[in-house]
């Protein structure tokens, strides 16, 4: 006997399988069709048949009111439903097919099928019977479906597997984050451009798949997959670390106007910028592979610092009222990866100043431990920190280096400002996650826990040498400007053994500049100086942190680490021992990146301009009151150098200093009174 037509039958089809058998030996069997309609009126909307259904009306809403009166006990009812709902989702299946196998008969009058339904000793309808056991609608008209078919066994139920079109959208989706996202160094999240939507991401799925599919998946779909299987891929709203100034404005001016072709243009300067981002840390990976695959011609690194209010001791994983506002010692992280080699975690202890000096000091440790196998070619990855990186001191030593024959090469890039996020901050993330789940005490505990927290592990190295280099530089360095606008510098050696400095705005630039002057006008002797370490507002807050941190024994879980704090204590803090600076609740200003805004990226720089320049204006005479902005090597890290006159010599001034931000106002800075205790006096100096 075939089936197929009956089961093919829509809406009518299906209720005719359902009604009652005229034969007289079947008076038992009672559809569950007109079981539910025994309390309708015989009187029906005209031109519509008995049993049919308007557009969008289901079976179960016609019937929902009507359900046939189950004459059964409460305890009974409740009883047979959790029978049924103890059993497996394939049991349920198998249990239901056998139930329409032995509760069914065959109308030859109809050609077609009648069921009855009971609980216990009571016959109710087949909305009565579902809604008892909690069978879906859909699970009931699938089993009858495979009773028609004449099956009597269900085979084991599975999911349908994700389209093809749907897992290439998720790899997109990843190579996209991958390629224009941000690695976060405080969470495994990836943070795509501010200036990017979620219908634009779309967008560019849809518009690069076209050679692939004809009909790609749709936008809820695709949204769909993004929050199941890439949710750690965000666009935040808000975000504590740098934006990019570019993707901030034309998110901003997106969103104020409504202009059609205004927005067609900012949407094309939005796509250019993160391509253009995009192929500038294409080359950064470049320079990773050459590196790995010729470790005998090149040596590729970047470097960066971590978050300092993470790596606070002790570091607690379950903060109380007490933890949470102690004072606690800061410590800062520089982590240097040198790919093919190795991680490098240089902890230093806040008694140096964090410029240029402690980077340049950071380098030569790593290269001298690779002082039998350099190559000819150094390529270095920074941000773009003036105080630390960009600048004339770096870029001189960096000379110095080619100088002397360390290196043939040496090529130094900087990403797009907000665009800097790179392999080095997924270290620091893993860092973070890893304080997250486990105390660290002391400073020998926080130094383990670096090395544990990534594969390949990292190597921690206490930083205990730091030369001053910007001093011992600086005689022998050209001024330089408008060096803070490339993004790109080569250094290679002329005909003569003179380093020349070569620079372009972006790396994608087919040609490079250079300036008609060396930054070495001549060549450098001598040797940097040690620079001493500074424990002084140790000393000025003792008494505080031993307060608190002697408060915080309680929450110790072990003694090694109380005898750890009082050894600390009991220190005197001289260029031997360990040393850590408090902080007081606030994290210290980040230095301004020396960066201008301008959507126009194409457009030209002015050129990098070595040795001095005629004088665009007469120089104004300075008078006591007046601040003015200085240019000391001995306090090169301590950029902007501003000072208030405060009175006027023959060759010299009395400065006193000042210290603030863009953001927050100027004010006169003051040091510690020698041999005072707790006196500190306004910093003058005469210059």
């Amino acid at each position: 006997m075939d089936f197929s037509d009956s089961d093919r039958a829509s809406d009518e089809d299906r209720e005719t399988a359902c009604m009652l058998d005229t034969e007289s030996d079947s008076e038992d069997f009672v559809s569950d069709e007109e079981e539910c309609h025994q309390s309708v009126p015989s009187k029906r909307k005209r031109g519509r048949p008995f049993g049919s259904y308007q557009r969008g009306e289901t079976e179960d809403e016609d019937s929902g009111d009507d359900l046939s009166p189950v004459q059964a006990n409460e305890e009974d009812l409740i009883s047979f439903r959790e029978n049924f709902q103890a059993m497996s989702s394939l049991e349920r299946r198998q249990w239901l097919l056998d139930y329409l196998w032995s509760h069914s008969q065959f109308d030859e009058q109809s050609q077609s099928w009648g069921f009855i339904f009971i609980l216990g000793t009571t016959s109710v309808c087949c909305a009565a019977f579902r809604a008892v056991l909690g069978i879906p609608q859909s699970t009931f008209y699938e089993v009858r479906s495979l009773f028609l078919k004449n099956q009597k066994s269900v085979t084991s139920y599975k999911r349908k597997g994700r389209q093809t079109k749907s897992m290439k959208a998720i790899a997109w989706l990843k190579l996209y984050a991958q390629n224009y996202g941000e690695k976060l160094p405080n969470s495994h999240h990836i943070h795509l451009p501010p200036c990017s939507t979620k219908l634009h991401v779309y967008e560019l799925m849809v518009e690069e798949s076209q050679g692939d599919f004809m009909s790609p998946v749709s936008l809820s779909h695709f949204l769909s997959l993004w929050r199941s299987e890439a949710s750690y891929i965000a666009i935040p709203k808000n975000n504590r670390f740098s934006k990019c100034n570019v993707c901030t404005e034309i998110k901003i001016k997106l969103g104020e106007t409504r202009d059609a072709q205004e927005r067609m243009m900012l949407q094309k300067k939005r796509d250019n910028h993160l391509k253009k981002q995009n192929i500038e840390r294409q080359k950064y990976y470049k320079h990773q592979q050459k590196a790995k695959m010729f470790p005998n011609k090149y040596l590729s690194l970047i470097i960066d610092g971590m978050d300092q209010s993470k790596t606070s001791l002790p570091h607690f994983v379950h903060a109380s009222k007490f933890t949470s506002t102690m004072w606690k010692l800061r410590v800062h992280l520089i982590g240097v990866i040198v790919h093919g080699i190795g991680i490098y975690g240089f902890f230093d202890l806040f008694q140096y100043s964090h410029s240029t000096n402690l980077t340049i000091s950071i380098l030569l440790s790593v290269l001298y431990s690779m002082k039998d196998s350099l190559p000819d070619t150094l390529y270095i990855q920074m941000d773009n920190c003036a105080r630390e990186n960009k600048n004339r001191y770096l870029l001189g030593f960096m000379c110095y280096l080619v100088e002397i024959g360390l290196f043939r090469k040496i090529k130094i890039s900087f990403l797009m400002v907000g665009h800097t996020h790179e392999d080095i901050d997924q270290v620091f993330s893993k860092f973070s996650h890893w304080l997250g789940r486990h105390a660290a005490m002391t400073l020998m505990k926080l130094m383990n826990g670096f090395e544990a927290c990534y594969t390949p592990g990292p190597h921690s190295i206490k930083t205990n040498r730091v030369y001053n280099i910007t001093e011992w530089i600086t005689p022998f360095l050209n001024t330089i400007k408008n060096h803070s606008k490339p993004h790109v510098f080569k250094i290679l050696q002329d005909e003569t053994g003179k380093a020349k400095l070569y620079w372009k705005k972006w790396s994608t630039d087919k040609e490079w500049t250079d300036s008609s002057n060396y930054l070495l006008k001549e060549n450098v002797v001598g040797s940097p100086l040690v620079i001493e370490p500074d424990y002084s507002e140790i000393e000025e807050n003792r008494e505080r942190l031993e307060s608190d941190v002697r408060g915080s024994y309680r929450f110790f879980g072990k003694e090694d680490d109380k005898r750890w704090w009082e050894n600390f204590f009991s220190s005197q803090f001289d260029d031997t021992e360990d040393a850590l600076q408090m902080s007081q609740g606030t994290e210290p200003l980040e230095p301004t990146d020396v960066y201008n805004f301008d959507l126009e990226e194409d457009s030209e720089i002015p050129p990098v301009i070595i040795g001095k320049c005629a004088p665009s204006a007469k120089a104004t005479d300075i008078a006591p009151g007046d601040f003015v902005c200085a240019d000391v090597p001995k306090y090169a890290g301590e950029w902007p150098q501003l000072g208030r006159i405060v009175s006027v010599e023959c060759d010299s001034v009395q400065l006193q200093w000042y210290k603030g931000s863009r953001t927050t106002a100027w004010t006169p800075c003051t040091r510690r009174v020698k041999g005072v205790r707790g006196k500190t006096e306004p910093w003058m100096e005469k210059r």
